[in-house]
């Protein structure tokens, strides 16, 4: 586990009740400073969430000067919808915000991931499925990351969690992939928090069910190369060039060692996937991607690449929170010229021209090395996929990606698009 140093570190009555819980707490504390630790029940942790602004939710990079986040280890409940209800009328603080704030109260866990079911002009598109998350929160400073940036929630209850799995998969019988956990970096706290080994050996016994391992930005993998997944857990990471991978997404594992992890965990077995996520447009990006291009695919065979790039605020946001000093001037100008066109866009800030550009020099490089691999576009607008869709052999209605949820071996879809690559 990541070595940690947190302002504080609150634990509720519920984990303190719970010997599996308490124990896992206490693993993880071997490995976190702090100068105060606190049980708090409900009420008092309201006050906390209100005191401390956790409602208010903040860019990394808009915190100036940067304070490291507190940690709560919380539990799952599974209360009815009329418990639910009088729980949170009664301490709604814990219901601020939705996703992933949700973990305050402790009712969020297999969630559902919405997308547009109806393509079109504006529209972003994205395809909708069930994913789990037990951590939201994350140690590394990329300063675009609003992933409940002002605390850690750590769900501790885990075997309870995955007890429940059954029943949840039940509801859901034509997905077949399913993703954990892209609201942290869970490699962060691994293995003492021991979630990546309960989901990894429960779905290498459920047949025709994959998970995605969402390793996110992380290096240290060492702790899953021996797990048993047999063939069943698809890993995917984040992989960024140089400058964004040190100076914007701080604390985070440099280039070099992201793409030394996926060799690891390909050699160990496990089917490998990358998103180039998200992609921004620093001074020199195109011999800074050139080499990350080649280098990653030189080392590793990933059976998708999806491309993501950088969005989900508008131009004032953006310099707000990150240092537009390392962009490519050209790029920056393009982001001001069309801040009022690009407002309110989810694959905002940049206009389409923009976009475009880097799309097409991704696709180029990655071609050069590899003209096989399956290539995705990730949270990128109708209009995009109607200019690369059949160029890249897929449609905005059905493509193959990192999480989308048919996208694993077995299914139609990655018979066709394997075929449609020559595979």
């Amino acid at each position: 586990m990541m070595r940690l140093n947190a302002p504080a570190v609150y634990f509720t009555e519920d984990v303190a009740k719970d010997a599996r819980c308490t124990e896992r707490m206490n693993r993880m504390m071997r490995f976190i400073t702090t100068e105060r630790v606190e049980k708090v029940d409900d009420a008092a942790l309201s006050r906390i969430a209100l005191a401390s602004g956790w409602h208010e939710p903040r860019l990394k990079g808009e915190m100036r000067p940067y304070q490291e986040p507190p940690i709560l280890f919380n539990t799952f409940r599974w209360h009815s919808d009329e418990e639910k209800k009088k729980r949170l009328e009664k301490f709604p603080a814990l219901a601020l915000g939705e996703f992933p704030k949700g973990k305050l109260a402790g009712y969020i866990g297999f969630d559902w991931r919405g997308a547009a079911k109806q393509f079109g002009p504006g529209v972003r598109v994205c395809q909708p499925a069930h994913e789990m998350h037990t951590i939201a929160g994350c140690p590394f400073r990329c300063d675009y990351c609003s992933h409940l940036g002002d605390v850690i929630v750590v769900m501790l209850n885990m075997e309870e969690f995955i007890a429940r799995m059954d029943g949840w998969l039940d509801k859901c019988p034509d997905q077949t992939l399913f993703k954990w956990d892209n609201a942290t970096d869970a490699p962060c706290f691994e293995p003492e928090y021991g979630g990546t080994k309960l989901f990894v050996d429960y779905f290498a016994r459920k047949p025709g069910k994959y998970l995605l391992l969402y390793l996110g930005k992380c290096a240290d993998v060492d702790y899953l190369l021996d797990y048993d997944h047999r063939g069943k857990t698809i890993v995917a990471f984040s992989i960024s060039a140089q400058t964004q991978s040190t100076r914007i997404e701080k604390g985070s594992a440099p280039t070099g060692a992201r793409i030394e992890a996926v060799r690891k965990c390909q050699q160990a077995g496990y089917i490998v996937r990358v998103r180039f996520s998200p992609i921004i447009p620093v001074r020199n990006w195109r011999d800074e991607n050139r080499a990350m291009v080649r280098s990653f695919l030189s080392q590793v065979t990933p059976d998708v690449i999806s491309l993501c790039l950088f969005g989900w605020m508008d131009a004032y946001k953006v310099k707000r929170s990150l240092d537009v000093s390392l962009w490519d001037e050209r790029f920056v100008k393009a982001m001001d010229d069309a801040a009022v066109e690009m407002r309110g866009k989810a694959y905002g800030p940049l206009p389409h021209d923009a976009r475009a550009e880097m799309i097409r020099f991704f696709i180029d490089e990655i071609r050069a090395v590899n003209p096989r691999v399956p290539i995705a576009l990730c949270l990128e607008s109708f209009e995009m996929w109607q200019q690369f869709g059949p160029e890249l052999k897929m449609r905005p209605d059905r493509y193959l990606c990192n999480c989308g949820p048919q996208c694993t071996p077995g299914t139609e879809l990655y018979a066709e698009m394997q075929r449609a690559y020559g595979n």
